[in-house]
């Protein structure tokens, strides 16, 4: 059968420009070249490889959970004095008022000087705010004492102390678990009640007064986890104790560890003194 006529023209047309209409080479790959589209199949080894974090990230995650790393290092005489004036100062406060909210949560006072130790000593690793001391406050602490009455209706034989450390691990577990998934959005949903109500009042509470709410929800969570092994129960930020370490002239967090010494010392030389205060004048501290 003879070629069409517009064949023949193509093929004319073709041997007067030159060009070869040979069979096409085959293509040349190089997978490894910077602009080859072939993709390998992904390994384990390649996951575990790409989702290990660089030491600068790790460096970087530590400063940011532990942020006195950053300061501590420019520590000097100035910032000692103004820490120890408002340590001294908050732990005076702190005693009776610790005792004071323990009577609101219908347990022996020492439980409330044991709060405010574990508290003030815990916060000042992962704080990032100067002002802020974790003691028990008059809300956690009524809470408190509701559910300790509740749960011994039911379960006479378990002690007050017993359970107000279990409620304290409770809510430190659910804000820690919140603080270290990177959660600290979810105070813009608090009003939606998702959460015991206990645990929403240790947020409020503190998140007011503090800066980061991610590290802030991690330094309470581990605050009221470690606390109740030695006797802790349930604590938070509060507002006024937060206003006197400001006016005090407060410097770093470090004014949370001298504050701790107060409590501590109290603990150990005035027992014996605590025993002649009578509880009214307690209940005057609460109203205040």
């Amino acid at each position: 059968m003879p070629e069409p006529i517009s064949t023949r023209v193509g093929h004319a047309l073709v041997r007067v420009l030159g060009l070869d209409l040979g069979p096409a080479e085959p293509p040349v790959r190089d997978d490894n070249g910077p602009f080859s589209y072939v993709e390998h199949e992904p390994t384990a080894t390649d996951w575990v490889h790409s989702h290990t974090p660089t030491a600068p990230q790790i460096r970087r995650y530590f400063v940011n959970m532990f942020p006195f790393l950053q300061w501590i290092v420019f520590y000097n005489t100035q910032w000692l004095i103004g820490d120890l004036v408002a340590g001294i100062t908050v732990g005076a406060v702190v005693i009776p008022q610790s005792m004071a909210y323990a009577e609101l949560a219908k347990l022996p006072p020492e439980y409330g000087l044991y709060s405010s130790f574990m508290g003030a000593l815990v916060y000042w690793f992962f704080a990032t705010s100067k002002d802020i001391t974790i003691e028990p406050v008059a809300v956690m602490s009524t809470l408190v004492g509701s559910i300790l009455i509740r749960v011994q209706a039911v379960h006479p034989e378990i002690p007050g102390p017993t359970i107000a450390s279990a409620l304290a691990i409770i809510c430190g577990a659910i804000v820690a678990f919140l603080g270290f998934l990177r959660l600290g959005f979810i105070v813009d949903f608090i009003s939606l009640g998702e959460l015991p109500a206990a645990v929403i009042v240790l947020l409020i509470e503190h998140i007011a007064i503090s800066k980061s709410f991610g590290r802030e929800f991690i330094a309470i969570g581990i605050s009221n986890l470690l606390g109740p092994f030695l006797g802790a129960y349930p604590a938070t930020g509060s507002f006024s104790r937060t206003a006197i370490k400001a006016k005090c002239g407060v410097r770093t967090p470090l004014t949370g560890v001298i504050t701790a010494i107060v409590v501590l010392l109290a603990i150990y030389a005035l027992p014996a003194l605590f025993f002649y205060i009578p509880k009214s004048s307690l209940s005057a501290v609460i109203m205040r």
